[in-house]
């Protein structure tokens, strides 16, 4: 019986230092949640933001552009991103925002 005892004691100090660390990971994970919340929201705020500047003359200079910098290429390829779009190319930037 006191060997059942030290065997018990042992495998709740064992839950005991698993449930403490699950529960540090825990709460790592949600400051990390915190923070990704945030920074997503500051993001979105700012892609607005940007769009709410993209006039239409500059989509359709962007539209103009017949070989297109790798720079440019890249903007397109993100904004698509950004948009959701399924195709990311040149031609497809250029009819998506047109």
């Amino acid at each position: 019986m006191h060997c059942d005892l030290a065997n018990l004691r042992r495998q709740l100090t064992k839950g005991r230092s698993r449930t403490e660390k699950i529960t540090s990971q825990l709460h790592l994970c949600e400051q990390q949640i915190d923070f990704f919340t945030q920074e997503s929201s500051r993001l979105l705020t700012s892609i607005q933001e940007t769009a709410d500047r993209l006039t239409e003359e500059q989509c359709q200079g962007l539209c103009a552009a017949g070989t297109p910098t790798s720079a440019l290429l890249e903007v397109g390829d993100k904004l698509m991103l950004l948009l959701g779009a399924k195709d990311r190319s040149w031609t497809g930037f250029r009819v998506g925002i047109r």
